[in-house]
């Protein structure tokens, strides 16, 4: 399945146990505002910095298609 990174509504990071909070890894789960409403992704190393970068993609995506539509032609 995909979705549009400028339509993603909220990430949150599951870590459970002392192995993967020692090892920074965990779950990554994304919902959007699409058919397929969340995306869980198992196992990721350092969940919480990938969950920082898509948010500033995610950010900046809106950003642009914002821009996009104010611009004048």
């Amino acid at each position: 399945a995909e979705f549009e990174l400028a339509r993603i509504q909220d990430a949150t990071v599951d870590i459970h146990g002392v192995i993967p909070t020692l090892l920074n890894y965990g779950n990554l789960q994304l919902r959007t505002a699409s058919e397929h409403e969340r995306f869980i992704f198992k196992q990721v190393w350092h969940p919480h910095a990938a969950k920082d970068e898509i948010v500033r993609a995610c950010l900046a995506e809106r950003t642009r298609k914002e821009n996009q539509s104010t611009t004048l032609y």
